[in-house]
This record gives structure tokens, C-alpha cells and sequence, in this order.
């Protein structure tokens, strides 16, 4: 149900080097028109991009057969 602030959505997925690394993608989530009424949002794949410690890195492919955790976000630099 959208709020006015600014969200992302993360997707963590099993690092390229395995083990313990992980790999986070990140995709911004565009504002609704209508403030308080739940919406349905579609966000492709294609939208996540590979970042690490806040900075956009290199493309690569996610492999979703490896997805660990879904994660959403507040990105708008506002105090609750």
C-alpha cells in the first residue's frame, strides 16, 4: 500500500564464488499515482541490478535457481 516514500527491493542469491557470499541485486520501485490504495506492482528481472555495498557493479546474470532471501526496503533518506 503505497506511502509516498521511496522503496527498493533486493534479491540475494548464492555468490559466484558459493560458500558464503552472496550476491545482492537491487531494484528501485517506482512510485504509485494514488497514495493509500493498495496497487500491484510488476517489477522484470531485467530491473535488478548486481550492487555491492551500495554501488552499482558490473553486469551479471542473476541466477534465480540460487535465490536465498527477498528483501524490501525503505530508500528515501527520511526519518520514520
Amino acid at each position: 500500500r503505497p506511502d509516498g516514500r521511496g522503496y527498493m527491493l533486493n534479491l540475494r542469491t548464492v555468490g559466484i564464488l558459493g560458500g558464503e557470499d552472496v550476491d545482492i541485486y537491487q531494484a528501485r520501485m517506482p512510485p504509485s499515482p494514488v497514495l493509500g490504495d493498495w496497487c500491484e506492482l510488476r517489477l522484470p528481472f531485467s530491473a535488478f541490478v548486481l550492487t555491492s555495498r551500495g554501488y552499482v557493479q558490473h553486469s551479471q546474470a542473476m541466477n534465480l535457481e540460487t535465490l536465498k532471501e527477498v528483501g524490501l526496503l525503505v530508500a528515501d533518506k527520511q526519518t520514520a
